[in-house]
């Protein structure tokens, strides 16, 4: 798997791919800030950063992992799954709490998973690229929200996916 993985991304980078395909999958998140979602150890809290590691995947806690549930090339609306490097879920606590990785996640039971989110693409639909601003939202239709864009994530009841100036739930998604 690690071999395919690898293939896949030379593939990507090497054609000049932008959009997010089922293989090519790591990618890092920016707040409206420029801070980095930040998994602590890559198995603690989820909190945005002033400096992320963006180079060294294997050593990074602010590159993840997406897994999108749909399959093909990441669009606007499909549900998706979201790794560590060292494999822990991100886990927003009964779609409504904190949002933390932990160590096993249910990447398959739509309406009882707290570690399948969707993806909404801010200012249009269709295929997510490389730059895009973003949100992400729960189960229970809460959005990730990273306070001041610079604090602790957790899920939110109400979110702002239209004001790019002033949003804590819009963020920018770079393809690695």
């Amino acid at each position: 798997m690690k071999s395919l993985f690898k293939s896949s991304l030379v593939a990507c980078l090497f054609l000049g791919a932008t959009a997010l395909s089922a293989n090519a999958s790591s990618f890092f998140l920016k707040t409206r800030s420029g801070y980095y979602l930040n998994a602590y150890d890559s198995i603690g809290n989820v909190t945005a950063i002033p400096k992320g590691n963006t180079i060294r995947l294997e050593a990074s806690d602010e590159i993840f992992r997406l897994v999108d549930l749909n399959g093909g090339v990441l669009k606007d609306g499909d549900r998706i799954c979201i790794k560590t490097r060292r494999g822990y879920y991100l886990n927003a606590y009964d779609s409504t709490g904190n949002v933390t990785a932990i160590p096993r996640g249910n990447c398959s039971d739509i309406n009882r998973s707290d570690e399948i989110f969707r993806i909404v693409k801010v200012n249009g639909s269709g295929t997510i690229s490389s730059g895009d601003r973003i949100c992400i939202k729960t189960r229970r239709g809460y959005y990730l929200n990273a306070y001041d864009s610079k604090g602790n994530v957790t899920a939110i009841p109400r979110g702002n996916c239209s004001d790019i100036n002033r949003s804590d739930e819009i963020f920018r998604i770079y393809f690695k």
